[in-house]
C-alpha cells in the first residue's frame, strides 16, 4: 500500500500539546494511526527531540517504527536544504 509521504519535525509533534494547534495536530496523527499516511523523520528531528520537553520526546516512542520512514543527513540533503533557504 502506498501511503502519502509527510516530513515532520518538532513543532508537528508539539502540536499535540499546543491549545493552537491540538485539534488539527489530533487528526493528523490519526491519519497515521489510520496508515494513511508515513511520517518521514530524519537525523535532525532526533537531534531536535533532545531539547524538547520529555513528554513531547515520548509522542513517537507510541507507534511502530512502520509508522515512519527514515532518511540519513546526507551530502545529497544538505544541498537541497541549502537550494531551499537560497
Amino acid at each position: 500500500m502506498n501511503r502519502t509521504r509527510v516530513y515532520i519535525d518538532t513543532s508537528v509533534i508539539g502540536g499535540k500539546f499546543d491549545n493552537e494547534f491540538k485539534e488539527d495536530t489530533t487528526l493528523f496523527f490519526e491519519r497515521l494511526e489510520r496508515k494513511k499516511i508515513v511520517f518521514v523523520i530524519s537525523d535532525l528531528l532526533e537531534l531536535e527531540l533532545l531539547n524538547a520537553s520529555l513528554i513531547v520526546r515520548e509522542v513517537l516512542n507510541n507507534y511502530p517504527n512502520n509508522f515512519f520512514e527514515r532518511v540519513n543527513l546526507n551530502e545529497e540533503v544538505i544541498k537541497l536544504a541549502d537550494l531551499y533557504i537560497s
